[in-house]
């Protein structure tokens, strides 16, 4: 819904008039977005919208469970109970709200351009796969484990090319592509300092990492598809605002740079590193740089 918020709340209201799926969709998905911005006439578009629709309880729990909840006495009038009752009655789900990355999937749905999105994790779910930050990087024995200044770099993080199809269709003769960086406190806005390296199931397998390498605990991430439609300015900025993402074109900070064989963007969120004023690191096949605000 590519509207202005102070148009958003009129329009709220008239989606009772043709509630299609994709409208519902659209609606609610920004309502999570925008919900806090409202004001009393606002909220009262906003329980008019609702109140229209097929099983207006269901809505009201799905805002709750995902996230939303700033109109909390619109809601429980929807509810038809006290504020302090209906407060009670939907604290007992147990529904993580939506994150990021569901709420773009939402938004996406099945048809588009394929890009991963990756997301932290607790502990790995599957021990097979081989996503992680920091650790030791699979397949990087002490022969190809890049230096700087005869110091081991940093492994900063390993992608499975496994667990992206898309991603391995470009290099299929390859299991991981690992990267490194010889010291996050350093800024290296000319791509010096960073290492791209693709390792093949034979080199993982065997995993000699250089003796005296000292190391950090690793983390996990999982790669999640999504579909988007990079023409559809929600949708690219949305993906834009993703920690990290594999796949697509890069949506450049400042300008077009150099680069072939675009793998992937992330910020600071993703791992450790250095990149400046909110900056996003760039990586390509053989080259990596970043910029900043």
């Amino acid at each position: 819904m590519g509207i202005k918020m102070d148009h958003f709340w009129v329009a709220f209201k008239a989606i009772r008039n043709c509630p299609t799926s994709p409208l519902l969709k659209a609606a609610f998905l920004r309502l999570l977005d925008e919900e806090k911005t409202g004001d009393y006439q606002a909220y009262q578009h906003l329980k008019s919208g609702i109140e229209g629709l097929l099983n207006p309880k269901a809505w009201v729990e799905w805002i709750h469970e995902n996230g939303g909840g700033a109109a909390s006495s619109e809601y429980a009038q929807i509810y038809g109970k006290t504020f302090s009752a209906f407060k009670d009655n939907l604290g007992k789900s147990e529904q993580k709200p939506l994150d990021k990355i569901e709420k773009l999937q939402l938004e996406c749905g099945d048809l588009g351009e394929t890009i991963y999105a990756l997301r932290k994790l607790e502990e790995a779910k599957d021990k097979t796969h081989l996503n992680l930050i920091g650790g030791v990087a699979p397949g990087v024995d002490a022969s190809r484990w890049p230096q700087e200044d005869d110091e081991w770099m940093e492994h900063k993080f390993t992608l499975d090319l496994d667990t992206m199809p898309d991603l391995k269709k470009r290099f299929p003769d390859f299991r991981t592509m690992s990267f490194f960086c010889d010291d996050e406190s350093d800024n290296y806005i000319d791509g010096g300092g960073t290492q791209v390296l693709f390792s093949t199931d034979a080199q993982v397998q065997k995993n000699d990492a250089p003796e005296d390498l000292n190391s950090s605990r690793p983390r996990y991430f999982e790669a999640v598809e999504l579909k988007v439609d990079m023409s559809n300015e929600s949708q690219r900025d949305k993906v834009y605002s993703l920690p990290a993402r594999v796949l697509g074109d890069p949506i450049w900070l400042q300008g077009e740079e150099g680069g072939a064989n675009f793998i992937m963007q992330f910020d600071e969120f993703c791992c450790d590193i250095n990149l400046g004023d909110m900056g996003l690191m760039y990586v390509f096949s053989d080259d990596a740089f970043w910029q900043c605000h």
